[in-house]
């Protein structure tokens, strides 16, 4: 079956780029969990809640888009 002209070979590799990245992203969101929680602990700014809020909302997102992506691909 061809989607566009292209062949299921090139179909298969795009797949598994796409989720290799958006493993690699998942990667990143935790990095960037952690980096906030390291920054929290050292500086004191009176935003700390809503950074840490906002950090973790961004790792869920990036788990949810990677297990939808896994689910349609």
């Amino acid at each position: 079956m061809e989607f566009l002209g292209l062949d299921n070979s090139i179909l298969i590799i795009a797949k598994i780029a796409v989720t290799i990245l958006l493993g690699l992203y998942v990667f990143f969101a935790v990095v960037v969990v952690r980096q906030v929680n390291i920054m929290t602990s050292t500086l004191e700014v009176g935003l700390e809640r809503f950074l840490e809020t906002v950090a973790v909302l961004h790792l869920l997102l990036a788990v949810a888009t990677l297990i939808t992506a896994l689910v349609i691909l």
